[in-house]
């Protein structure tokens, strides 16, 4: 960030997360500006999430019409792909499987679902304000970026500060 304003995206190939893990392209955080300047990523995120929880609800609710569950078994060291139907002995094991795994994911999806919503309501940009609070130039940048963002009482509190570092 130069002067408060975001000058690229995220990393991709090879950066080295803080703890642990890569950052690759697969990951959609790419797509988006950094955290300390928006909030683009978490809510895209959510709004994936709330989606995703939206159509394994409506595949949990299909379950009792299933007829037939693919199942992959190991057989010799090789593994395949078995049709199971009501009418085997091995559907109920089967079938209360597949129900298992669905309820798993959303309470996952449910989990992560308030996880994002606590990120997206607490979020708030971060400015070079924060380095330094009697740079006059920050409070502006930093008031510019709560303009963009909506937030007019927070732009306002930056360009009164702004005037009054200024004179």
């Amino acid at each position: 960030m130069v002067g408060g304003e975001p000058t690229a995206r995220m990393a991709h190939h090879g950066y080295t997360r803080p703890g642990h893990g890569w950052q690759t392209a697969s990951c959609p955080g790419t797509k988006f500006m950094p955290l300390d300047t928006t909030d683009d990523g978490p809510r895209y995120m959510l709004a994936m999430r709330i989606d995703q929880r939206r159509r394994t609800e409506a595949a949990l609710a299909q379950c009792p019409d299933l007829t037939e569950l693919s199942v992959l078994v190991r057989e010799r060291g090789v593994e395949t792909l078995k049709k199971i139907t009501r009418d085997m002995p091995e559907w109920k094991r089967a079938y209360d499987a597949h129900v298992w795994d669905i309820e798993s994911d959303l309470r996952g999806l449910k989990s992560e679902i308030n996880r994002l919503r606590r990120i997206v309501l607490d979020w708030r940009p971060e400015t070079d304000v924060q380095l330094d609070p009697n740079l006059a130039d920050a409070h502006f940048n930093a008031g510019r970026l709560h303009d963009e963002l909506g937030n007019s009482q927070g732009a306002i509190r930056h360009y009164s500060a702004y005037r009054r570092l200024s004179r």
